[in-house]
């Protein structure tokens, strides 16, 4: 994770995050947008905890494709991390 992509994963906080054993890394800010995250077809056991470390972990490890978006995609969120970021 370059400084730019810390520094953005930093300036936010969440509930907990989801993660698609690739490259998809979904942060869910409350319990609403959890309860959204199983309309889209995970699992409550696919819910982690909101950990940076773990998260930066992830990311690094992921494909080339990596991104770190919000789960509810109705919301006017930037994306937290954009595929593509910083190259």
């Amino acid at each position: 994770m370059t400084k730019k992509e810390k520094a953005r994963l930093n300036a936010v906080t969440a509930k907990s995050f989801l993660y698609d054993g690739c490259h998809k890394i979904f942060l869910c800010a409350d319990k609403a947008d959890e309860a959204y995250a199983m309309t889209k077809g995970w699992s409550k056991k696919d819910l982690r905890p909101f950990d940076r470390d773990e998260i930066e972990i992830l990311y690094d490890e992921s494909c080339p494709l990596r991104a770190v978006w919000w789960m509810d995609e109705s919301e006017e969120k930037e994306d937290v991390i954009p595929q593509d970021f910083g190259e």
